[in-house]
């Protein structure tokens, strides 16, 4: 019956803000990213940083000099490999948060950077205007099968869509806890969270994308000499979700899960005929 009840407080809790629109906000991801923005490297970049560069080194040869876009690009970890990569294209990286725009720009200070939702400014983009968006981490804060779609219409015949994002089930130890917290703790939701990290490579849809390469992953997060509980606030994972939940009660959720801290993710990269 207990358990009955609770099942019954959630729901009436989620319906009232689904009719409310409480949702979590793309200004919510970008006051969390503004927050950890300068610790954003040393504490969650590091763990990411090889399988990244080896997603970066993937990539092939472009078709011509137009643009490149970096959507999401934080700190500009990526947006500084491409330069490099690709010397005679320029590039651009977009994301929402002003503070890790400020530290990419001090990676690439010649680099053109745009605080803009990444979806938003490819929709403003001509048709077959670039010939490369790359997207490290980031198109899962989005809508993945529309910024594929709009990938395809800004292309350049030849261009190419590359992305390595998380999947709908990395960290479990982190969504575990969330879980926990929402199914006891009803009444400590602000608002509602509509997770859209892909499952799998179902969301590119584009008959005219050649695939180049796709890898599925999985990166262990060593729990050594961490106290979870803070730590994960300092990595971006959880950037707008003292919006959702109360944060102490999550934590205390998040110290007792004995759910793995992995980092789960998939790899794809694909060519426009």
């Amino acid at each position: 019956m207990n358990r009955y009840l609770s099942c019954l407080r959630l729901n009436a809790v989620l319906l009232f803000k689904l009719l409310t629109c409480r949702f979590l906000s793309n200004r919510d991801y970008a006051d969390g990213y503004n927050k950890i923005a300068s610790e954003y490297d040393q504490n969650w970049l590091c763990h990411i940083q090889d399988h990244t560069k080896q997603f970066l080194q993937r990539l092939p040869q472009l078709s011509s000099d137009k643009t490149i876009l970096d959507l999401g690009c934080g700190t500009g970890f990526s947006t500084h490999y491409l330069g490099t990569k690709y010397p005679h294209n320029p590039v651009i990286g977009i994301d929402l948060s002003p503070e890790m725009l400020k530290q990419a720009q001090k990676k690439c200070p010649k680099t053109k950077f745009i605080c803009a939702d990444m979806l938003d400014y490819l929709k403003q983009q001509p048709d077959n205007s670039a010939t490369l968006v790359c997207s490290s981490w980031a198109i899962g804060y989005s809508h993945p099968h529309k910024i594929a779609d709009e990938a395809y219409r800004i292309l350049e015949s030849g261009g190419i869509f590359a992305f390595i994002v998380n999947t709908i089930d990395t960290l479990p130890k982190i969504f575990d806890a969330f879980r926990q917290t929402m199914y006891k703790h009803p009444q400590s939701i602000k608002k509602l969270l509509w997770p859209r990290f892909p499952k799998d490579f179902s969301f590119i849809q584009q008959p005219g994308f050649t695939q180049l390469y796709t890898e599925r992953n999985t990166i262990p997060i060593s729990e050594k000499n961490k106290d979870i509980a803070e730590w994960v606030f300092k990595t971006g994972i959880m950037a707008g979700f003292e919006q959702v939940l109360d944060m102490d009660l999550f934590k205390k959720e998040l110290q007792k899960s004995t759910a793995p801290l992995v980092h789960r993710h998939i790899i794809g990269i694909y060519r426009k005929k």
